[in-house]
């Protein structure tokens, strides 16, 4: 159904060259092919976020990343950034993860068989939640080094 909020998240997204399962973290870095930046754009239902993220995450222009890849960029410590309409939303640094990118390929491919081309996004820093997009707003999100995905907000079409 049609949602109540929407608001916008900036993410790290590293991009899989070669596929793999059970992945150890020492050979992890080898399986990526290089990172982009993405906005997981994710919304709530009347009666709430969907616990399963389906509905919440899964809608028509959900989710725009880059046109770009970037290879062998150290992304240890970088800035990332989402504003609506200019007015800064979420401020911090890749340095701020919860995992590395070793850690996150590793994680992922102990419960999902990666294949080339896949795409994991790492996850958004605080402030996220307080992000929300109304219809007509320009949400942007942006890391540093490696550029901005800019989304105009209009109201959901049935």
């Amino acid at each position: 159904g049609a949602s109540d909020e929407a608001w916008i998240e900036v993410e790290l997204g590293i991009v899989i060259a070669e596929g793999g399962r059970d992945i150890p973290e020492r050979e992890a870095l080898r399986h990526i092919l290089g990172h982009v930046v993405a906005n997981d754009v994710t919304a709530a239902d009347p009666g709430g976020r969907d616990h399963h993220l389906a509905h919440s995450k899964s809608r028509d222009g959900f989710c725009p990343v880059s046109r770009f890849l970037r290879r062998g960029l150290d992304v240890a410590d970088l800035a990332v950034r989402a504003t609506i309409n200019g007015r800064v939303a979420q401020d911090s640094r890749t340095s701020d993860r919860f995992l590395d990118d070793a850690r996150t390929v590793a994680f992922v491919s102990r419960r999902m068989t990666l294949e080339a081309g896949d795409l994991i996004l790492t996850g958004t820093p605080r402030g996220a939640r307080q992000a929300v997009v109304r219809p007509g707003d320009v949400g942007e999100v942006s890391i540093e080094s490696l550029g901005s995905v800019r989304t105009r907000f209009t109201e959901e079409r049935r």
